[in-house]
This record gives C-alpha cells, sequence and structure tokens, in this order.
C-alpha cells in the first residue's frame, strides 16, 4: 500500500471515529424527567411512581418551561417506568433526574437497597440523585406543589438540599452512591434529608424538615432541624449557619453567632474493657446581631458570649445524642465505623454486641466557640 493511500485510510477512519455521538436523540424524541416520587398502591401494592417531567408542549419563550406530572404503576421499580411509555408518546428519560422522593411507609417497610437497586444499575440514572423522605401522606404530593421561583420543584428541593449546609446546616445531603456507600459500610447507619409541605404566601410549597434516620436500611424515625444541625456537628459536616445564644450566658437567647468555619475532632478509648467515645468541636463564628445592651470593646464580653455559645452547642449535641440512642438505637453518627477503620482488631470484638455498647458507652463532648468578627457599631 503506497503512502497516499494509507494516509487516506487513516484520515477515512478518524473522521467515522469522530462523527457524533452514536446514540443521538433529539429532545423531541424523549420525555425528560427531573424528579421521581416513589409510592405503594395500597391495595395491589405495586409501586406507583410519579415523574416530574418537562412539558414542552406550549411556547417556551412565551410561558416559560412548564412541569407536568406522569403516574405509573408496575410490580418492580423498572416495571413501573417501562409501562410509562403506556400514556406518553416517548420513552420517558431518566438522565436529568436530580430527586428521588421517598414515601414514608415505602421507607419504614422496604429495605432502602432494595428501593435504590434500580436507581444504581439502570444505564442513564446518575449516581449523584439526590434522595429524601416525604413526610406527606404520599410522596407524590410534594412534586403537585408549586416551587418558590421555580418551576421545577424536583430541582428545588435538590438544590435546597445541596446547600444546606453551607447556609442553615439543617439536614443533610446523601445522594445514591454515598447511600450504597453508607449501607455497605460496618459502624453506621444510614441519614436521609426529610421533605414536608408548608403554607407560603396564600400557597403550599415545599420545605427541608430535618433528616430522617434509619436503622438497618429501614426508616424508624426523625429528628428535627435544630437537632440535624447538632448531628451534622458531630459528623463533621458543618460549613455554615447559625447558633443562636443569650449573651449573658442566663436568661432568653438574644444573640445570632453566624458560623465561619467548624472543625470536629472524633476519637475513642478502650480501658480496662469499657469503649468511650470523644467529641470536640471548634466553631469559629461572626457575631451577626445581638439585642442585648453590651460592650462589645470589652474582652470579658466577648468571652462571655463564647462561652455562652458553646455551652449552647454542648447541651444541644448531648441532647441530641441521647435521644438517638435511647429512642432509635442506630449509630448515625458512625462512632463504629470510626473504630472499625483505626482498630479493626478491636471492632471485630465489639461489632457483635455493638448496639449495647453504643447505647451505654460514655460520650465525652468538648466545644469551643471563638468569635472572630463583632462588627462593631460605634457610638457617635
Amino acid at each position: 500500500m503506497s503512502k497516499r493511500a494509507a494516509l487516506a485510510a487513516l484520515i477515512i477512519i478518524c473522521a467515522a471515529l469522530t462523527g457524533g455521538c452514536w446514540n443521538y436523540r433529539s429532545m423531541n424524541d424523549m420525555t425528560i424527567t427531573t424528579g421521581v416520587a416513589v409510592d405503594r398502591d395500597p391495595e395491589t401494592g405495586l409501586y406507583h411512581l410519579s415523574f416530574e417531567y418537562v412539558d414542552l408542549s406550549g411556547p417556551v419563550k412565551e410561558q416559560g418551561i412548564a412541569a407536568g406530572l406522569l403516574e405509573t404503576y408496575g410490580v418492580t421499580m423498572f416495571d413501573a417506568a417501562r409501562n410509562a411509555k403506556k400514556r406518553v408518546t416517548n420513552k420517558v428519560y431518566l438522565g436529568h433526574i436530580e430527586l428521588v422522593l421517598l414515601d414514608e411507609e415505602v421507607a419504614r417497610e422496604s429495605d432502602i437497597v432494595t428501593t435504590m437497586d434500580f436507581f444504581l444499575r439502570d444505564a442513564e440514572c446518575r449516581e449523584t440523585v439526590c434522595v429524601a423522605v416525604s413526610q406527606m401522606e404520599t410522596a407524590k404530593e410534594l412534586l403537585r406543589l408549586e416551587g418558590v421561583g421555580q418551576p421545577m420543584v424536583a430541582y428545588e428541593i435538590h438544590n435546597i438540599i445541596e446547600e444546606d449546609r453551607r447556609v442553615t446546616a439543617s439536614t443533610i445531603y446523601n445522594p445514591v452512591y454515598k447511600i450504597y456507600n453508607i449501607i455497605y459500610s460496618e459502624g453506621i447507619e444510614l441519614t436521609l434529608p426529610a421533605v414536608r409541605s408548608v403554607p407560603n404566601d396564600g400557597t403550599i410549597t415545599c420545605e427541608v424538615n430535618g433528616i430522617a434516620v434509619f436503622k438497618n436500611g429501614r426508616l424508624v424515625g426523625y429528628l428535627s432541624p435544630e437537632e440535624s444541625k447538632y448531628f451534622l456537628f458531630v459528623r463533621g459536616e458543618v460549613e455554615g449557619g447559625v447558633i443562636t445564644c443569650s449573651a449573658s450566658g442566663e436568661g432568653p437567647e438574644d444573640t445570632a453567632l453566624e458560623i465561619h468555619r467548624s472543625n470536629t475532632k472524633r476519637s475513642f478509648r478502650w480501658r480496662d474493657g469499657q469503649l468511650s467515645v470523644q467529641v470536640e468541636v471548634e466553631v469559629v463564628v461572626y457575631l451577626d446581631e445581638t439585642a442585648a445592651l453590651i460592650d462589645l470593646m470589652e474582652p470579658s464580653v466577648i468571652q462571655q458570649g463564647e462561652a455562652s455559645g458553646a455551652q449552647k452547642l454542648a447541651r444541644g449535641i448531648a441532647d441530641m445524642i441521647q435521644r438517638v440512642r435511647t429512642e432509635y438505637r442506630s449509630d448515625i453518627f458512625g462512632f463504629g465505623n470510626m473504630i472499625c477503620k483505626q482498630d479493626h482488631k478491636l471492632w471485630e470484638q465489639l461489632k457483635d454486641n455493638w448496639d449495647e455498647v453504643f447505647v451505654n458507652m460514655p460520650v465525652e463532648i468538648t466545644c469551643k466557640v471563638d468569635i472572630v468578627n463583632t462588627a462593631y457599631l460605634k457610638k457617635t
């Protein structure tokens, strides 16, 4: 073969390989979904899936993007997803789903691994899909609500959850791949965001409402948004939010401290057959608001505010841990996982009786709050 022929053949091969997407589909050939609510039909026991989809039937330039709801039933999740084709012209496309809402009963009665199996295996679904638990009678109800400034409710809920740890620190963000890792890790239980509906300016909209607590893959209860904040401190996952406290350490809470930076150190001690866990939390804050008549130029006043904030934080963490241990007996903090990673031999000794050890072991909590900015207002 001559050099010219070889070069021509090489150009043809390269052109064929760079010719575009082999499985290209037009948007007009797909029903693009943004979220899905997972319920069960109480009479048949079938999965009841409700897909929020992008409605492109109207003039987008004039009316903007609109949302629609497509319902379907099936013996399994995949069966239900395929059965949706019976109601729409185009096949349901799952590649843009950002939120899976689990009905409360589904979360309580079904193992989370079984429920999430479809979303992990399907080639179109992303492993970064956010999963949350609905606190409504059905999960579908939340997808029928109106978002605040966002026509696609699934996208709005996803964005609220994803940004929460940097703004309010009141819930947790666990996408599908993290759920899988937690379920198959030793010494740690799963938590997911909880979502409910609330009135807002004459309408009903969605609101993130703390976290859902799981035990052995099933829902067992909830933590309030305030308790969820203390949970995130224990896990070392707080990036923002507010701590309210009394500037003087007594009386009503009159001061707001904005969290600038937070760091959590966790350790354990094994002595004479007794296990104890230590949690050290250090928080750097800005004094953002106070109704107290105090002299912010006086170091002792700042120290009192720091002590009050630390006391509030330590008390809240202790109460939250105690409630989780007594009511749910679920190691959502990953204390067992910490031991498993740092001293596997000790974990092998403890894991068969970990529930009892977890409930009864001492947990020592140390908190430090450092006010680095008071935004002092000078009196004239």
